[in-house]
């Protein structure tokens, strides 16, 4: 999309596939595998980088030390 725009974009990944564990929903993408596609979004010049479903304060946090590097 950036090769064809200067429009903002937005990524929203989710932290991966699901199961089910004890009735709990488990999410697979560990905060650092999440922190290490948002940095391939920064370097793509992707302007707002979140969370979707599964994604919890960690993998939050584990985003923003990553990104803030670039």
């Amino acid at each position: 999309m950036r090769a064809i725009t200067n429009a903002s974009l937005i990524v929203e990944p989710d932290a991966g596939l699901l199961y089910l564990e004890n009735n709990k929903v488990i999410y697979l993408a560990l905060p650092q595998k999440m922190a290490e596609f948002a940095e391939k979004f920064a370097q793509l010049k992707v302007n707002i980088i979140g969370g979707c479903f599964g994604t919890t304060p960690e993998h939050i946090k584990a985003i923003t030390q990553k990104i803030k590097k670039i």
